[in-house]
């Protein structure tokens, strides 16, 4: 059997049942999609027409295919986790209850084990790198952005492999705190992710950001196409054209490198917000 490579959050979800934070609210409801498939081996295991609406940030369904799912009891005649039954990734868990829905149950999946095949083909999802500091300050204010599908923070620019946290702080590495983003350009375009880039870190300091000084801390976009290097050209000629001096670098995108598991969706695990990171409105 074929696997598909997995990001390091998705494989942390499938492969170590974890409750990683699925899509944020609202997200859920958006899609016009026919299956959602197995992230891992592509296996069919829900259809749209058994979708139910969820405002929790999980996919939510009535039934799934059947002979497609794996029953683990949790908590007797509560909760299940389950599986797919084709490969054994983790999906997420079933819950028993007449309050749920009409057949006495429900399912809800963690929307990182799962991959949702479009009746539109051209629905796309791109990546995008960029770093402004604090990873954990700028991966919280871009999970706000509508269009954001999931974020994972690491490493991008170093000298060395697989680099640990403790390593890039002592500032000899040349890795860049990065924050990877997964987007739907129809709902987000790459200049308007920019912008909002922008408004959510200080672009102008040399040297980090905030109290956070050091190489690490630097602002940079990491493009990975000459349309998005063309881009962050004009918007960064468009800041100093308002008087702005821009420190933010322009780099050719490199190897990304997973930071370790408690830096992943940091603020939202500590219910606080940032300290060294602000919104303030530019363009």
């Amino acid at each position: 059997m074929d696997f598909n490579d997995l990001s390091y959050k998705k494989t942390y979800v499938a492969l170590h049942n974890s409750c990683n934070q699925s899509l944020k609210e609202g997200n859920d409801n958006s899609y016009e999609d026919e299956t959602y498939n197995c992230k891992n081996c592509n296996t069919p295991l829900f259809s749209l027409k058994n979708k139910l609406a969820s405002r929790i940030g999980w996919f939510s369904f009535a039934n799934a295919i059947p002979g497609k799912i794996r029953h683990q009891p949790v908590t007797e005649n509560i909760r299940s986790e389950i599986f797919c039954n084709c490969c054994g990734t983790f999906l997420g868990y079933i819950f028993f209850s007449e309050r749920l829905s009409s057949n006495g149950f429900r399912y809800f999946i963690n929307a990182l084990s799962v991959k949702i095949k479009n009746k539109n083909p051209e629905t796309v999802i791109q990546t995008a790198w960029l770093a402004g500091g604090s990873f954990w300050g700028i991966e919280y204010y871009l999970k706000k952005l509508n269009g954001v599908l999931y974020t994972t923070v690491g490493y991008m620019g170093g000298e060395i492999e697989n680099p640990t946290y403790k390593q890039v702080c002592t500032q000899t590495t040349g890795h860049y705190e990065t924050v990877e983003i997964q987007y739907e350009p129809r709902k987000l375009s790459y200049e308007k992710l920019l912008k909002y880039f922008f408004e959510i870190h200080d672009f102008t300091q040399t040297n980090g950001q905030n109290s956070d000084i050091g190489p690490q801390y630097r602002s940079a976009i990491f493009w990975s196409t000459p349309e998005e290097k063309d881009i962050a050209i004009k918007l960064m000629k468009r800041l100093s054209q308002m008087g702005f001096k821009v420190a933010t670098q322009l780099l050719l995108a490199t190897k990304f490198w997973p930071a370790e598991n408690y830096h992943q969706d940091y603020y939202m695990h500590k219910q606080d917000q940032p300290h060294s990171h602000k919104y303030h409105k530019i363009f």
